[in-house]
């Protein structure tokens, strides 16, 4: 039998993998393939597909399994505008009001994804939410930053030299 490259017409294995290791004799189009499933074509040669974290010398080799992620010095990683989650996924990192499905997405601080309720992030319930940030909630005569920490325990309540305290008439 002949030798084949990638894409090129075969009808045994050892056709395909005499010149390209990790490659076979696709039954349905009798064409030498990357073994289906396990492997990727990058220039000619077949790459293992791999997982976050895995070992890599081309992109392909990550996103051809994990959505969002890329080859970067060696190591298949998630692109920058994503995060990991614990199931070794890649998902967009988002702020307040972004949508969700993993509370690893939320960028601010003491911030959670609403999952199965919002599906946006929001404050933690400790916290309140002043434009792009979450502020623990104060009680009166407790320290604060800005109103909101005062009146989202009491709507009667102002953030004064950096204390709760009772608005005028109150």
């Amino acid at each position: 039998y002949a030798e084949a490259s990638l894409s090129e017409a075969c009808t045994q294995h050892i056709q395909c993998t005499s010149i390209t290791p990790d490659s076979e004799c696709a039954t349905l189009d009798s064409k030498c393939h990357c073994i289906a499933g396990t492997h990727v074509e990058v220039a000619a040669s077949c790459l293992t597909k791999e997982i976050l974290h895995g070992l890599c010398s081309h992109s392909l080799q990550c996103n051809s399994t994990i959505a969002d992620s890329e080859c970067l010095t060696g190591n298949c990683v998630c692109l920058t505008t994503h995060v990991e989650t614990a199931g070794g996924q890649c998902l967009a990192s988002t702020g307040l009001d972004g949508p969700c499905t993993d509370s690893q997405q939320c960028l601010a601080p003491n911030s959670e994804c609403g999952i199965g309720t919002t599906n946006t992030c929001d404050c933690q319930s400790a916290y309140a939410k002043n434009g792009t940030a979450c502020y623990i909630k104060a009680a009166l005569n407790s320290a604060c930053e800005v109103d909101i920490q005062c009146t989202s325990l009491d709507p009667n309540s102002k953030c004064v030299g950096a204390v709760c305290v009772c608005a005028t008439g109150f």
